[in-house]
């Protein structure tokens, strides 16, 4: 049984896929349910997240001493921000993001 005890929506992710695929966009209860029998009978893995009404991905990069950000905006009226057309524009790199890179090197090299 998948049980949801968070707020809607939600996202249901199935499978391993990316760019968008496997992602359903769920608003009520009754769509939850709805969902759950699909899940049911498939041999795929499905995770029940937290719908994030995100205008962008943010790509933050440490190469060496050097950092990088990167905003990616959807040109697509739709609610996933990593399909169809997008818009790539470098954005100043914040102190925070330098500290999520520093630790995130420290654990990984």
């Amino acid at each position: 049984d998948i049980i949801h005890k968070g707020q809607y929506p939600c996202v249901f992710k199935i499978g391993h896929a990316h760019g968008g695929l496997g992602k359903v966009k769920v608003d009520t209860e009754e769509g939850f349910q709805d969902l759950t029998g699909v899940v049911a009978v498939s041999t795929q893995y499905c995770t029940v997240e937290e719908f994030v009404d995100a205008y962008c991905d943010l790509h933050i990069y440490k190469i060496g001493t050097k950092y990088k950000a990167l905003m990616r905006k959807s040109l697509s009226e739709g609610w996933k921000t990593n399909v169809g057309e997008s818009d790539i524009q470098e954005v100043p790199v914040q102190d925070k993001y330098k500290v999520w890179m520093d630790e995130v090197s420290a654990l990984f090299g």
